[in-house]
């Protein structure tokens, strides 16, 4: 209660629930835990990126290597049967 000029302002507390300690470290654990996930999915997703690149660029070397060999047989072929 206090006093405002001749005005009485009564003020009410809120009751607080009293969390018990298991309480308390089982909402820290779950914290740390969809932190730890949040992290994970960040690192899966980075990697998957870095795998899809590494991919891409083993299809394009393999391409390159395959399209090489195919102009090789293709001159070897019309040098022998175009002339």
């Amino acid at each position: 209660m206090s006093e405002l000029g001749n005005e009485v302002v009564v003020e009410e507390k809120g009751k607080k629930k009293r969390v018990s300690t298991e309480d308390k470290l089982q909402m820290l654990l779950d914290k740390q835990f969809e932190r730890i996930e949040q992290l994970m999915d960040e690192k899966l997703n980075k990697l998957l990126l870095k795998m899809d690149s590494k991919l891409e660029y083993s299809q394009l070397r393999i391409w390159k290597s395959f399209e090489a060999e195919f102009k090789r047989y293709l001159a070897g072929y019309c040098n022998e049967n175009c002339q």
